[in-house]
């Protein structure tokens, strides 16, 4: 489960870079994977969807209209990345 913290970044629409996943304290539950998938660095996008109607749950803003859909993560797996904004955005 994501925390309340992570879930209001995504909830703005902004992506996120990792420049070492190993640091990130937010996924550290994630370390064997990134260990298994030789991770180095990641963005994560979210991907936010109009939520018609009165739908309550934990993936809509309370005070948006937005409901977290899903992330797109994108990975560098040979060397760690400096990702550059412009490339977050992108996502």
């Amino acid at each position: 489960m994501w925390s309340p913290e992570i879930l209001d970044c995504y909830w703005q629409g902004k992506p996120r870079i990792v420049p070492d996943v190993m640091n990130d304290i937010w996924t550290d539950c994630l370390v064997e994977y990134f260990i298994v998938g030789q991770i180095q660095s990641k963005i994560i996008a979210p991907i936010l969807q109009d939520v018609r109607g009165s739908q309550t749950h934990r993936w809509v803003v309370p005070w948006e209209t937005n409901k977290l859909w899903g992330v797109l993560v994108v990975h560098a797996c040979r060397e760690k990345r400096v990702w550059k904004d412009s490339e977050a955005q992108l996502l």
